[in-house]
């Protein structure tokens, strides 16, 4: 063994604790288990982090009243239910105070805005003309019945049309078309269009 790590009067090293680590002065190894021991208060118990999440989460997130929660879930499922048996043509229902982009709405009163009355028979016009083409028919458009509507970067409107055969000989057919309209009109198209499916 080198003489420096031999114990002993004449060793360099005086103490065990400095024979340790002889590479490590002992102030530094003092300041490091003075660390451990901060870290170890710092970090506390289990049950003291959970009891501080607890108490945050309280803070962030008021209580809901049990209405309002009910109220929320119900037109959630009125309207997935809707969705769902009509595939955006027959949404009936969603909260006025609720505006979100992609959700599918009922435009009621639709024919007393005459600006968007225009733009959706438009769109039905070319949805008639459109079946027509595929199926070798030759249908008309009569009026509309009702529409749907989706907000993107323009509208898709999901529509419901009557239309009549060339010259009347058969009673009047319901259509349904899902027509992107951009904005300002541009472009107009018919993404399909096809006889209302029997409920």
């Amino acid at each position: 063994m080198p003489r420096e790590f031999q114990r002993g009067e004449n060793s360099k090293l005086g103490s065990s604790e400095e024979c340790a680590n002889p590479k490590q002065p002992k102030l530094a190894r003092e300041g490091i288990g003075k660390q451990k021991k901060s870290l170890k208060r710092k970090s506390g118990s289990s049950d003291d982090k959970k009891q501080r999440q607890n108490q945050l989460g309280e803070q962030k997130e008021p209580e809901k009243s049990s209405d309002d929660s009910d109220e929320d879930i119900d037109w959630r499922n009125r309207y997935a239910e809707q969705m769902n048996k009509s595939e955006g043509f027959d949404v009936e229902y969603v909260p006025q105070n609720v505006h979100m982009c992609g959700l599918i709405q009922p435009r009621k009163n639709f024919d007393k805005n005459p600006w968007f009355l225009e733009q959706v028979e438009k769109a039905s016009r070319m949805a008639t003309e459109h079946f027509n083409a595929i199926n070798k028919t030759d249908y008309w458009f009569v009026r509309v019945v009702k529409v749907c509507s989706q907000l993107v970067a323009g509208f898709n409107h999901y529509i419901t049309f009557e239309v009549e055969a060339f010259g009347g000989t058969q009673s009047p057919v319901l259509f349904q078309a899902l027509v992107y309209v951009g904005i300002n009109e541009n472009p107009i198209k018919v993404n399909f269009c096809r006889v209302k499916p029997e409920s």
